[in-house]
């Protein structure tokens, strides 16, 4: 048999022998599982938190396009969209506007309103263009400048294409 001091030994060498057991079956792959899930929540977090901002986004940009709708709706426009901006460009540009030709396209319809893209073309100086441009965007709320292309021609006169965006109220809902 055994000497008391020979048992010692190896009831300690049995023992380290199950620590290392398990540390290596149990405690390294369950420390593995626990970094691979903590790297799994920070991904999902963060995927949250970019989702949470492109969702925000979304929610100003479409508050912005909610208003100008509510805008063209309960404007009860008297005259178009269409005549608003042909003497629009005819008080801007004047006589000149003779040259100038409107194109409009049907781009959407929606419940009680439809957007609709104009392709404007004329002859005009820059500062007419530009106070053009400007009288658009901030004075007329339901037509945005969507693009625009200046070139020059001769005389001091420049070469307008424009695509103007615009929403006309087609009924009361």
């Amino acid at each position: 048999m055994l000497s008391e001091r020979e048992k010692q030994w190896l009831w300690l060498g049995g023992m380290g022998a199950f620590c290392l057991l398990y540390l290596w079956l149990v405690l390294f792959p369950l420390m593995g599982y626990h970094r691979k899930m903590r790297g799994r929540i920070e991904r999902s977090w963060s995927k949250i938190h970019r989702l949470e901002s492109v969702l925000g986004d979304y929610a100003k940009a479409s508050g912005k396009i909610r208003e100008l709708i509510r805008r063209a709706m309960a404007a009860d426009q008297k005259v178009p969209a269409r005549e608003q901006l042909k003497a629009l460009v005819r008080q801007v540009v004047g006589e000149q506007s003779s040259d100038s030709s409107m194109r409009f396209e049907s781009v959407w319809e929606g419940e009680g309103f439809v957007m609709k893209r104009c392709f404007l073309q004329l002859k005009a100086t820059p500062g007419q263009i530009f106070q053009l441009i400007r009288r658009i965007d901030h004075h007329y709320l339901p037509m945005r400048v969507v693009r625009w292309d200046l070139k020059r021609k001769t005389g001091g006169t420049y070469s307008l294409k424009m695509e103007i965006d615009l929403l006309e109220a087609v009924g009361k809902p």
